[in-house]
């Protein structure tokens, strides 16, 4: 599908009129320059047209920090990729000396450029803004969702969409997720090869979801890098706090959970707190343990008593498989793509009723003779529903699964029992 660009200087409005074309909160909105640090996308379709359309960070030529110089090398390959860029300016601002700037760096970059002149929320005239020199130009409001549709309408005159090359196959969702700086964007960087999540020592600077579509050995995956999750007295800000949440709720969408926490730091509540969330989501998990580089003495020992901290501190989702990397020189990063395969495989498996009730119901029924029947209802997570002639205690309940991980792999997914019991 064709990419379709938001492109501008700061506070402009550009994630809201992403927000308003995509019809729902994916990209941050607030009042602050600069809000807007990675790359949100959303594939859409309208009259007709499926398109991709991209929300880039605002461009700052003055600023000499590392997210100014970032931001400028991704929005860079974003207008390499994209069919049509959309350059937001703001009526209400005016005509800006930056504006002009920027419009003088796309046209050496691009060639297919419609300039939308966002918060005019009256329709006025924006004859000033042609003096930016390019051949096509829209107002709309993104805040009262005024001509949106026209911006719609002129995007696909401007693009270009065969059905036939759709990929009809939806494909699976991996989120990565953590406390903040623990590595998260540093492996999503090197899974994807580029730079799309920001890279510093600094926490938290990954506010907005970055997704990227990345085959691994062969197969398909969307990943999601999402903000760190902080405690909650740390977290003082709109942004953060809308952060946090959507977070939340991009777990429950996900397929799997990478939760990565740190070599060089013991296991803490908010790492148990953000477990948590993957096992009430009823998603497969994977643990990365990262920064594994940093460690230099006494590795075994190490290794041993890291894995021995996390099943106990951690116990809820014992199941998780774990594996020890450094996202920063790709040690044993490519083990990652097999460990995936081998847990999608677990979690979206189904098992037939006959080995259910010839293999494994015996062994239950040796201990609990009320068990009468066994049937799975569900896959990704699994989902068994027991029948029992009489109402089971919580302690048998956890029996009945303990027999199942015992004599079945579940490697990194949840099991999920609906108990039919008289009352």
């Amino acid at each position: 599908m064709d990419k379709v660009l938001l492109f501008g200087r700061t506070n402009v409005g550009k994630s809201t009129l992403f927000n308003k074309l995509v019809g729902e909160n994916r990209a941050i909105v607030e009042h602050e320059p600069g809000v807007t640090r990675d790359i949100n996308f959303k594939d859409m379709e309208w009259a007709g047209k499926r398109f991709t359309l991209l929300d880039s960070g605002g461009m700052e030529f003055e600023e000499e920090d590392y997210f100014s110089k970032t931001i400028i090398e991704i929005n860079n390959e974003m207008i390499q990729q994209s069919k049509l860029v959309l350059l937001v300016v703001d009526y209400k601002m005016g005509l800006t000396a930056h504006d002009k700037e920027l419009a003088v760096y796309l046209r050496k970059k691009h060639d297919n450029v419609i300039v939308v002149v966002n918060k005019n929320d009256n329709m006025d005239d924006t004859w000033e803004f042609h003096e930016l020199g390019f051949d096509r130009y829209i107002s709309v409001s993104a805040i009262h969702g005024r001509n949106t549709g026209d911006l719609l309408d002129l995007i696909n005159e401007n693009i270009d969409y065969d059905p036939s090359k759709d990929d009809q196959e939806e494909t699976k969702r991996i989120i990565i997720v953590g406390k903040p700086n623990v590595g998260k964007s540093s492996l999503f960087n090197r899974l994807a090869e580029k730079e799309r999540a920001m890279v510093t020592p600094i926490a938290g600077t990954t506010r907005d979801f970055v997704e990227e579509e990345i085959e691994l050995e062969g197969k398909k995956y969307v990943f999601v890098d999402t903000a760190g999750l902080r405690r909650k007295r740390s977290i003082y800000e709109k942004v953060e706090k809308h952060s946090v949440y959507r977070t939340v709720k991009a777990i429950e969408r996900a397929d799997l959970a990478i939760l990565m926490l740190s070599a060089e730091e013991p296991v803490s509540t908010q790492d148990t707190k953000i477990a948590g969330l993957i096992k009430e989501a009823g998603k497969s998990v994977i643990i990365l343990i990262n920064k594994w580089d940093i460690i230099s003495d006494n590795k075994d020992d190490i290794l041993k008593n890291k894995v021995q901290e996390i099943r106990e501190k951690l116990h809820f989702i014992s199941f998780a498989p774990v594996l020890f990397i450094s996202a920063l020189t790709g040690q044993r990063v490519k083990k990652i793509s097999n460990m995936i395969e081998q847990v999608f495989d677990i979690y979206y498996r189904e098992i037939p009723d006959r080995i259910l009730n010839d293999n494994f119901l015996p062994v239950i029924k040796m201990k609990l003779p009320e068990v009468k029947f066994i049937k799975q209802v569900k896959k990704g997570p699994p989902h068994f529903l027991i029948f029992a002639s009489k109402k089971l205690h919580f302690s048998k309940k956890r029996f009945i699964e303990n027999v199942f991980r015992e004599n079945i792999e579940f490697e990194g997914t949840p099991i999920r029992f609906i108990f039919r019991e008289p009352e």
